[in-house]
């Protein structure tokens, strides 16, 4: 397949300022159409892009283009219902995080892209940032030994401003589920072992409805210990996020990012490329390494990353970790596939 023809569902802030801009810089993606429900936004926005079609609805859509794959931009609760209909229509789908509201409905999703043989990829940018994609690459060449201590916190405002973000039964829950679950996969990629128990602790600073502060701590099955701490609410004078990897024979971080081996008994730092300094051109950057995976994947050029089947496992670990919360107790987590 030379051109991947794509339709991307959803004309809000994450089409706009990271999918549709990195999909015009990658010469083997072809957006054809944008569906949105709001279809005056949506013409406004693929006028803008050079999108040639609009519709009102994935169903419209598929009746009268043809396309390899769809994007889904949009609410969460809106995406496991989109992501069936595109596979039982043959079409390959990327999905931005979370995959769904529940685990549940991250399954279904599964099974459909099992039954109709189609790709399904998630959005987790965070493994497509530059250094981050460094340090993976130093982890994987045993530059720190194995890892025995992973520590990460993330404490910003909410990804979305709107209404349904704030809605537990659309978005499937509160900071956990907006930035944990960054945080969970980013540890098991750099890990990808089973975790043996895991023990969470939420709190309610600002809001009521959902969690806006939450801790996580991991036991995996090598023994390696991994916690991180997400917020959406403690006062910040900006956002605040960290990698820290400890191994047996050298230490990681990403802010600043560094790298120390140990040499002659001593840590000394490994020399390290050069990276943009620029946030946002990070920002930038990882979605177009993201997207321009799934393009190769749908090309059978390399197989997908972020898969149906890890996120779903994600999605049973946040469940688990909510249940801890609930109970004030360290949980078994479930995991099944």
């Amino acid at each position: 397949m030379e051109e991947v023809r794509i339709a991307v569902v959803g004309a809000g802030n994450v089409a706009q300022q990271a999918h549709l801009p990195a999909f015009k810089k990658i010469r083997a993606a072809k957006v054809v159409a944008l569906v949105d429900r709001q279809k005056t936004k949506a013409k406004y926005v693929a006028e803008r892009f050079g999108i040639p079609s609009v519709y009102h609805s994935l169903t419209d859509l598929l009746l009268n283009e043809e396309v390899d794959a769809i994007d889904i931009c949009t609410p969460t609760d809106t995406h496991k219902d989109l992501a069936l209909e595109a596979l039982a229509a043959g079409c390959d789908v990327f999905i931005e995080r979370p995959i769904a509201r529940t685990a549940q409905e991250a399954y279904q999703i599964v099974e459909a892209a099992r039954k109709a043989g189609r790709i399904v990829m998630v959005g987790m940018r965070h493994r497509f940032r530059n250094d981050l994609l460094l340090l993976k690459t130093e982890v994987e060449q045993q530059q720190l030994g194995e890892l025995q201590y992973l520590h990460g916190f993330w404490h910003t405002e909410p990804s979305s401003s709107s209404r349904w973000f704030a809605q537990k039964e659309r978005s499937g829950g509160g900071v956990l589920t907006d930035l944990g679950i960054v945080l969970l996969d980013l540890f098991l990629w750099f890990v990808p072992a089973t975790v043996r128990s895991l023990y969470c602790s939420t709190r309610h600073l600002r809001l009521r409805k959902l969690e806006d502060f939450a801790v996580v701590v991991l036991e995996l099955e090598n023994n390696a210990i991994a916690e991180f701490t997400v917020s959406w609410s403690l006062p910040l004078a900006e956002t605040a996020y960290q990698i820290e990897l400890y191994g047996k024979k050298g230490i990681a971080s990403l802010r600043p990012l560094r790298i120390l081996t140990t040499k002659d008994g001593h840590l000394a730092p490994l020399p390290l490329p050069a990276r943009p300094r620029n946030q946002y051109a990070l920002y930038q950057q990882s979605y177009l390494n993201e997207l321009q995976h799934f393009i190769n994947a749908v090309r059978a050029i390399l197989p997908p990353a972020s898969t149906a089947e890890e996120a779903l496992e994600r999605m049973q670990l946040l469940e688990a970790c909510y249940q801890s919360a609930e109970s004030g107790q360290a949980v078994t987590p479930a995991l099944s596939s």
